[in-house]
């Protein structure tokens, strides 16, 4: 009898041993996805800002190119 018991206190011991590794794994996992879904929300928050970057730029170098463009013509004319 003390045997199975033994027995079954190995068990039962393995078996919560299990459960907590499954556990910290899932709690791992878990974190794991949080930090990729974090720096993909970084990703995306960059590439907006570049964009809108962008857009600032475009329009900078749209007002230098038309202001040149007076320039030349004023010195034209």
């Amino acid at each position: 009898g003390d045997i199975q018991k033994l027995l079954v206190l190995q068990k039962i011991e393995d078996s919560q041993k299990l459960l907590v590794l499954q556990k910290i794994e899932d709690r791992q996992k878990l974190l794991f996805l949080q930090k990729i879904e974090d720096s993909q929300k970084q990703l995306i928050n960059i590439s907006q800002k570049t964009s809108e970057d962008n857009k600032l730029i475009s329009s900078e170098e749209y007002l230098f190119a038309s202001t040149s463009q007076r320039m030349l013509e004023m010195i034209e004319e």
